[in-house]
């Protein structure tokens, strides 16, 4: 038999979903406290625990906190300090879960960090996605609980990170710094509206994100509100972040909040013309204040009660029968602090033919290089219909530009062209669709002397896909535009899977801790052998 370490499976009894891996790295007894005060001393405090003879839990650390508090709370000492945090002190390398109490220590020793994949993720809410080529690697960092792309970092370069108050223990996956030149910065949020985030796929070194887009209705009632033009009985003065059109943005994360000290107010929707309205749907964010509410309608010269009652919270869905009406209004008529509100959404019956309100997206990331220009792409496919949907583009990190900019338009028969030209260099956002279809239903858009650029979809039928590109070019090398080819890839067929990453197999036989509680264990431990020498160390 080869060389082999032993990794142990351990579970705690009575904890039996509890369940952590620890190998055996050539264990190392304590090598000393990091303090001579008796908090931090492991060979104290260790009467009152069951198995704490146990080998172990030889270096355990038993109630740090509670003896910590003993020592300065008994006049020891006069002066009672600021208390640091728990250092995560337990014990040597046979400790709790291999913990160590040696400051400047590692569980086993790496030469060099972990190997990066073309995804990482990480605790943060972050995705790391690795692209570019050898030469010019880049970083995609989208944050999937967004979800949205934050940046993308060129000649970019992944590194772990020290733990935080520097116990450097093996503790991998939790943090992660990522290295490089930043070239574009992502909006607030990628596409308009509701959007949950539902994974990813990965083929090959193709990375594929799911998302939802908007939101399913059994009823098959239509959201009839979204960006109508809204007024209130008043506003906070000074906090632009509690403005009125937050009440009417789709965005459950802002708020608008009454005049500072008010305790009664109103919102007010028109919708431009009369529409049969079935339901209101009201959010009060983070802040549950209203304690009393109505919700009318004018009818005519009257305004019409529709509903009413005491507190909304979050989501507060509410039906009626239909009523044909233009403006429609909620009125909160007391609150224990400032009226607040996230989202006054009103919603009418579609039509029988009416295109869904929730619809699955398929999106897959990459930068490329068309002649040394670094290209930054999204292939996007639509698994349902879906109609009225706005994705907002990156914005260029770059002074060059200037603060004049100008737009053009170069399209083709299979494209959508914007150049916004600064002082030196221009930012480039380019679409493309399969064989020109449907081209008139996607329109580009920026405002004036901007660069938050955005594209409009008037509709798109399951099946359709769209490739967006943005790069950022010196004036004079604009002809590369006719080059930036679409990736006309299929995303639905490859999000079965690719080849297999690890297609070899290890056979190991292990051995079945089956009654603990016969040796006086505090654990379950089966040893599995692993050989030190595998295809994939």
């Amino acid at each position: 038999m080869g060389y082999c370490c032993m990794l142990r499976v351990i579970f705690i009894i009575g904890l039996a979903s509890c369940l952590r891996l620890w190998a055996d790295y050539g264990e190392q007894p304590l090598r000393g406290a990091l303090s001579d005060r008796p908090h931090f001393q492991t060979s104290l405090g260790r009467g009152n625990h069951r198995f704490e003879k146990h080998l172990n839990n030889a270096y355990q650390l038993y109630d740090f906190y509670a003896r910590q508090a003993q020592y300065y709370l008994s006049g020891v000492v006069k002066a009672k300090p600021l208390l640091l945090p728990y250092p995560g002190l337990e014990g040597g390398r046979r400790g709790h879960w291999g913990y160590t109490n040696e400051k400047h220590s590692t569980a086993y020793h790496r030469e060099k960090g972990p190997q990066f994949t073309v995804l990482t993720g990480r605790d943060n809410g972050r995705q790391y996605v690795r692209s570019g080529t050898a030469e010019h690697p880049s970083i995609c960092v989208f944050n999937f609980q967004t979800p949205r792309l934050e940046r993308v970092l060129l000649d970019g370069r992944l590194e772990v990170p020290g733990h935080l108050f520097t116990y450097k223990v093996d503790r991998f996956g939790m943090n992660m710094n990522a290295h490089g030149t930043t070239y574009l910065l992502g909006p607030k949020r990628d596409w308009k509206g509701p959007i949950r985030y539902k994974g990813y796929y990965l083929n090959g070194n193709r990375v594929i994100y799911r998302y939802t887009l908007g939101v399913s209705r059994p009823d098959r009632l239509q959201l009839l509100s979204s960006g109508r033009p809204v007024t209130v009985s008043g506003e906070w003065i000074g906090r632009s972040e509690l403005a009125k059109a937050h009440v009417n943005d789709e965005n459950l994360t802002s708020i608008w909040a009454g005049p500072e000290h008010s305790r009664d107010g109103w919102v007010q929707i028109d919708l431009g013309r009369s529409a049969d309205i079935r339901a209101v749907e009201v959010d009060e964010g983070p802040y549950p204040r209203t304690r009393s509410y109505e919700i009318r309608a004018q009818v005519g010269e009257q305004w019409k009660l529709l509903a009413k009652g005491t507190t909304i919270g979050k989501r507060k869905r509410i039906a009626f029968p239909p009523v044909h009406a233009q403006l429609f209004r909620i009125d909160i008529l007391k609150a224990i602090d400032v009226p607040v509100l996230s989202e006054f959404q009103l919603y009418g019956q579609t039509d029988l033919g009416g295109k869904p309100q929730a619809c699955d997206v398929l999106d897959t990331p990459r930068l490329h290089y068309v002649d040394g220009v670094a290209v930054f792409s999204r292939q996007i496919e639509f698994l349902g219909d879906a109609e009225h949907l706005q994705l907002n583009l990156p914005t260029p990190v770059s002074a060059k530009l200037g603060t004049e900019i100008k737009v053009s338009h170069r399209n083709g028969p299979r494209r959508r062209c914007m150049i916004l030209k600064g002082a030196t260099h221009s930012v480039i956002h380019q679409i493309m669709l399969p064989n020109g279809k449907d081209l008139d239903a996607v329109v580009l858009e920026a405002p004036p002397s901007t660069l938050n650029a955005h594209v409009k979809i008037r509709a798109a039928s399951a099946g359709q896909c769209i490739h967006v590109s943005t790069w950022v070019i010196a004036n004079a090398s604009t002809d590369i535009v006719d080059k930036v080819a679409s990736d006309d890839a299929v995303l639905s067929a490859l999000i079965g899977g690719g080849e297999p990453r690890f297609p070899q197999t290890v056979t190991m036989a292990g051995t079945l801790d089956a009654d603990p509680a016969l040796n006086g264990s505090a654990y379950a431990i089966d040893d599995i052998p692993v050989p030190v020498k595998n295809p994939y160390d």
